[in-house]
């Protein structure tokens, strides 16, 4: 009878280790997926983070772009006046030099109307020149 509960005490206690295992195995698991979850969690706040920085930079990257687009058209626009400064210096220099030759030639009295004629022509080609450099640039920017 002692082998009878020895065996039936064997079988219990084997029962009840698989069962035990079972469930170390189970909660291990458990552990396991919960520890998962977490993991899973945390890196879609880090890439919902990395996203937000992202977009971010981008916006900051374009905003340097418009200021350097900016900065450039500006550059262009000083440039473009420099040379029309620079084609209408001569031109404006001959219109001065031809309106004071008028003015002094007829305070002497040695303005004929062929001179005035010849001073007014001057004039009138040379404004005639300015009016055309105004359409060039205006045309090429």
């Amino acid at each position: 009878m002692y082998s009878f509960y020895f065996c039936l005490f064997s079988y219990i206690s084997k029962r009840d280790f698989k069962f035990k295992s079972k469930r170390k195995k189970t909660s291990s698991l458990k552990r396991a997926n919960k520890e998962l979850e977490e993991s899973e969690n945390k890196l879609q706040l880090i890439n919902e983070n990395l996203e937000h920085r992202i977009q971010a930079e981008v916006g900051r990257s374009r905003q340097k772009d418009k200021i350097l687009f900016e900065q450039t058209k500006m550059a262009a626009m000083g440039e473009m006046i420099g040379n029309i400064a620079h084609q209408w210096r001569q031109p404006l220099s001959l219109i001065s030099t031809s309106a004071t030759g008028a003015k002094v030639q007829n305070e002497l009295g040695l303005l004929n109307e062929s001179n005035l004629n010849s001073y007014l022509d001057t004039i009138n080609n040379t404004a005639q020149h300015l009016s055309s450099t105004i359409e060039d640039f205006r045309t090429f920017f």
